[in-house]
C-alpha cells in the first residue's frame, strides 16, 4: 500500500490539533470532569454506607435548602459576592496604576520592579484580613 503525501495545509492541520491536544487532555481530565461530577453532587442526595456511597436524585432541593433554610448561607453569600464587586475594580486599578508608574523612567526603577512584587502580594495579604 503506498501512502499519499500530505500538502503543507494538511500538515498545518494536523500539527494545530497535535498542538492543541495536550490542553484538551487537561481540560478534559482536570476541569471538565470534576465539573460535572461536583454538578452530579449537587443534584443528588449522597448517603455514606458501609460499601461506599449511593447518590439518590433529588433535583435542585439541595439549592432550595441552601437559599431558603439556612441564613449563614445567604449571609455568607452575600458578603463573597460584595467583597468579589468591590475588590476586584480596586485591584485592577491598583494593579495598572503602579505597571503605568514602574514603566516610566526613573532612579532605582529597577530596584522598585525587584521589590514591587512582593510588597505587592504582601499588601494583598495584609488587605484580606
Amino acid at each position: 500500500m503506498k501512502l499519499k503525501k500530505l500538502s503543507l495545509e494538511q500538515k498545518n492541520r494536523y500539527y494545530g490539533l497535535y498542538f492543541i491536544l495536550p490542553w484538551f487532555a487537561g481540560f478534559c481530565f482536570l476541569f471538565l470532569t470534576p465539573l460535572l461530577s461536583s454538578l452530579r453532587f449537587s443534584l443528588s442526595n449522597l448517603q455514606v454506607n458501609d460499601e461506599g456511597f449511593t447518590l439518590k436524585y433529588i433535583g435542585l432541593a439541595n439549592f432550595r435548602e441552601a437559599l431558603f433554610s439556612h441564613e449563614s448561607y445567604v449571609r455568607t453569600l452575600t458578603e463573597s459576592v460584595m467583597n468579589i464587586v468591590l475588590n476586584t475594580p480596586l485591584i485592577l486599578i491598583f494593579s495598572l496604576f503602579f505597571a503605568v508608574l514602574l514603566n516610566q523612567k526613573f532612579h532605582g526603577r529597577v530596584l522598585a520592579r525587584a521589590i514591587f512584587p512582593a510588597g505587592y502580594s504582601g499588601l494583598g495579604h495584609y488587605c484580606q484580613h
